[in-house]
């Protein structure tokens, strides 16, 4: 699909699973009894987002693309909390945040601010967003732990729909994608 140029890019950093993650979590949340209004979130959007960037002018993703390096020190991220947030949206949540998550955030911010971006200082809550529109869900009271070991980050990019999709512009520790 060609860019227009003159439309700014609306980027985000986030953590995108593997495809056995990914089946995990659509295994997990198959057969719960979604409200007909639930819009459940695809597989190929499932993520968690580390720092919403926003609006950015096509000609600043390069420099984004080369600032973002922060380096990753692999970690365990273990999902296993299943919460309805305001609005109906239907998340699953780590068990505990690791440390490694928390410091990737960190560093990531610093590269965001020393590029000139405003950085997000609301409370980190990491979760991916499994359903939207699920106000009347009666969550499971436990679900099985998903283990999704993290070794890359990402760059990507919400392209307006419909329907909206996500491309991912740059990952590290691997490079482009």
């Amino acid at each position: 699909m060609a860019e227009d140029a003159s439309v700014p890019a609306r980027l985000f950093l986030a953590l995108w699973p593997d495809t056995e993650v990914v089946d995990a979590i659509s295994q997990m949340r198959r057969g719960w009894p979604w409200p007909p209004s639930a819009q459940l979130v695809g597989p190929q959007r499932l993520h968690l987002t580390l720092q919403f960037i926003g609006s950015v002018p096509r000609e600043r993703v390069a420099e984004l693309e080369q600032g973002l390096g922060v380096g990753l020190d692999p970690f365990m991220l273990d999902l296993g909390r299943v919460e309805t947030w305001r609005g109906g949206i239907a998340v699953l949540r780590p068990l505990t945040v690791p440390p490694a998550l928390l410091a990737l955030r960190s560093r990531l911010a610093g590269a965001l601010q020393r590029l000139g971006h405003t950085v997000d200082d609301a409370a980190f809550r990491p979760h991916v967003t499994l359903a939207r529109q699920a106000q009347r869900i009666e969550l499971p009271a436990s679900v099985p732990r998903i283990r999704w070991p993290v070794a890359r980050y990402c760059l990507a990019e919400s392209e307006a729909g419909p329907p909206a999709r996500y491309r991912t512009l740059r990952s590290w520790p691997d490079g482009n994608e």
